[in-house]
C-alpha cells in the first residue's frame, strides 16, 4: 500500500490486486522507526499516526529466565530530537487502514488471487486478465511473481527477508522500499530495466546494512528463546512503567 501511495506521489498511475475478497485487520504489533515515519508524515499520515500510534519513553530488551537487561535504548523526544522523526509503535491493523483510506477506491481490487503472469499479463483465479508496464509482486515467500521468468526485466518480486535478521524493521523496510521503489520509477530519463536494477541494488544494499546492524546488537537476533514449559517470574511478568508509558506528543516537529 505504501508503495502504491509513493508512485502515485510522482505522478503514475498503480492498481493493488489483493488476493483476499475483504480488506481485514490482520497482523501483531509493527514499529514505524524515525526514517520510516518520516516517509508516511510526508505522505501526509502524521495526524492518523498520531492517533493510533504510542510512543515509548525507551525501548528495553530483557532476557526470557532472569529479566537482566541485554540491551536498553532511550526513544520517545531523545530518538525525534536526534532524527527528525518520531518513534511510533502500533498495531498493523491500525496501520493498514491509515494507508488503504489515503488510495482511492478504485485503485484497490480485491479478490484477485494472482496465478500467473504471462509477459506482463497478470491471470487471476477469477478470471480476470490484467497487462501492466511494469509488476510488482509484495506476496512475499509464496509469491507468483517471483517464481517466474523476467525476459522484459519488467517483473519486480518483492524482498523476501528473514525477520530474525532485520533488528525489527520489517515493517519500516517496506515503508523505506515503496519510497525508493517510486523514486527510482520516477527517474524517466531512464529505460525501465534500468530504473527496476536501480532499485533491486538500492534495496539490496539497505537489507544488507541492516542485518550487519542486527547481528551485532547484543542479544538479537541469538536471544534464545523461552522453552514452552518455562515459567517467568511473577515478580517480572512486568515491564517497567517507564518502557510502557507514552509520552506527549508535540506537534509540528516532524521535519520531511
Amino acid at each position: 500500500m505504501t508503495a502504491a501511495l509513493c508512485l502515485r506521489r510522482h505522478g503514475i498511475e498503480v492498481d493493488v490486486y489483493e488476493q483476499a475478497p475483504e480488506l481485514r485487520e490482520a497482523g501483531a504489533g509493527v514499529q514505524i522507526s524515525p526514517n520510516a515515519a518520516r516517509l508516511l508524515h510526508r505522505l501526509g499520515l502524521g495526524a492518523q499516526l498520531d492517533r493510533v500510534g504510542v510512543w515509548p519513553d525507551a525501548l528495553v530488551m530483557r532476557r526470557w529466565d532472569d529479566n537482566s537487561v541485554i540491551v536498553e535504548q532511550p526513544a520517545g523526544k531523545a530518538i525525534e530530537e536526534r532524527f527528525g522523526a518520531p518513534y511510533d509503535t502500533l498495531h498493523r491493523a491500525d496501520l493498514h487502514p491509515i494507508l488503504v483510506d489515503a488510495l482511492p477506491r478504485d485503485v484497490i481490487h480485491t479478490g484477485h488471487r494472482l496465478v500467473d503472469v504471462e509477459q506482463n499479463r497478470l491471470v487471476f483465479d477469477n478470471g480476470a486478465h490484467v497487462q501492466a508496464s511494469v509488476v510488482i509482486g509484495a506476496d512475499e515467500l509464496r509469491s507468483v511473481v517471483m517464481g517466474r521468468p523476467r525476459p522484459t526485466s519488467r517483473l519486480l518480486p518483492g524482498p523476501v527477508r528473514d525477520p530474525a535478521q532485520l533488528g525489527a524493521q520489517g515493517a519500516a523496510q517496506a515503508i523505506d522500499d515503496g519510497w525508493v521503489l517510486a523514486r527510482c520509477m520516477a527517474a524517466l530519463t531512464r529505460p525501465v530495466p534500468e530504473r527496476l536494477r536501480l532499485y533491486e541494488e538500492l534495496c539490496s544494499r539497505r537489507v544488507a546494512q541492516v542485518q550487519v546492524g542486527s547481528r551485532s546488537t547484543p542479544g538479537f537476533p541469538s536471544v534464545r528463546r523461552c522453552p514452552a514449559t518455562a515459567t517467568r517470574p511473577a515478580s517480572t511478568s512486568t515491564a517497567p512503567d517507564r518502557v510502557i508509558r507514552s509520552s506527549a506528543r508535540p506537534s509540528g516537529t516532524v521535519h520531511p
